[in-house]
């Protein structure tokens, strides 16, 4: 393997991952603030 397409696929995968996970707590973060505000 080539250093630099390590140094282009390990961040590219690393932002992939990050950004799976902001879409999947998104909406568990949304219903948590509107169950706090309904309990309010």
């Amino acid at each position: 393997m080539n250093q630099e397409s390590d140094m282009i696929v390990i961040p590219r995968s690393i932002a992939l991952r990050a950004f799976l996970n902001l879409i999947s707590g998104l909406p568990s973060v949304a219903a948590l603030r509107m169950y706090e505000g309904s309990t309010r």
